[in-house]
């Protein structure tokens, strides 16, 4: 039941995943290594070429955990989908889900605001960057509205979205609320300002 938000970059345009219920992942340390969404024509992504170190990803708890979440970045991943691509700089995000039944609980609470708890170095055609600050908020009495600030070394982005499965607009934002009554939440992110696609992953703490 891990949850997957990932996003990598081909031909300089983002590809971007967000697992649904029933996806097969693996780990080893805590660091994903490949995953398959069952929900969704199958598509498999995994890390490709010369692997990471498993020190460069970091996590809250441990996959067991149910308050777990974890951020890294491959330099290549693989899509299948069925055809294989290969995607430069794959950013993800994964996590425990919070329950519906929790995240339902949190309607009419009013709006919660997260802290930056950890991040991947944002890329940009190839390059590695610095993510200066990042804010995310959410009005759960309204019903999921949530508004995302991201200042990077390459330039910066804010959006919004509302209800109950919001969309982002531009900015390919995708994420989750993860861990009980939404602790912790994750996502991942792409936007061109012009001189090529910006892509990273957050995450952030209640």
């Amino acid at each position: 039941d891990i949850k997957v938000a990932a996003v990598g970059v081909y031909s300089g345009s983002p590809h971007t995943l967000s697992t649904g219920a029933g996806a097969t992942t693996v780990f080893s340390d805590n660091k994903l290594l490949k995953l398959q969404d069952t929900s969704a024509n199958t598509p498999k992504w995994s890390e490709a070429g010369t692997a990471q170190p498993v020190t460069s990803f970091k996590s809250v708890g441990n996959v067991s955990d149910a308050n777990f979440i974890g951020w890294g970045m491959w330099t290549t991943g693989q899509k299948e989908d069925p055809s294989v691509l290969s995607l430069a700089n794959v950013h993800y995000v994964a996590g425990r889900p919070t329950a519906q039944a929790e995240l339902s609980s949190l309607f009419y609470t009013g709006v919660a605001n997260y802290t930056l708890l950890g991040n991947t170095a944002p890329t940009q055609n190839g390059v590695a960057g610095t993510l200066n600050s990042a804010t995310f908020s959410v009005n759960f009495q309204t019903g999921y509205a949530i508004t995302v600030a991201i200042n990077t070394s390459f330039g910066n982005f804010t959006d919004s979205a509302s209800g109950s499965t919001p969309s982002f607009n531009g900015t390919y934002i995708q994420g989750m609320f993860v861990g009980t009554n939404a602790a912790y939440a994750g996502l991942t992110y792409a936007k061109n300002p012009g001189a090529g696609m910006i892509t990273g992953a957050v995450v952030f703490k209640k």
